[in-house]
């Protein structure tokens, strides 16, 4: 959970919550897009450089997104 880690700052932390609830809500979706999916993940990217914490929520993510493109 992005709220309980000590390496972000309460600005970075919402500055993910965005693509975070959007990754999430499209995975719920029947038909999922998929270009959404790739932007939010390059936003993450990009806000979580140097954030090796949050490496394992994002490793439970991969596996939900890799089914996007399975």
């Amino acid at each position: 959970d992005i709220t309980k880690s000590n390496a972000l700052n309460s600005i970075e932390k919402r500055s993910l919550e965005v693509p975070l609830e959007t990754i999430e809500g499209e995975l719920k979706k029947p038909n999922p897009d998929k270009s959404l999916v790739e932007e939010s993940f390059d936003v993450l990217k990009k806000g979580l450089t140097g954030a090796a914490s949050l490496a394992e929520p994002l490793t439970k993510l991969i596996p939900l997104v890799a089914k996007l493109w399975g």
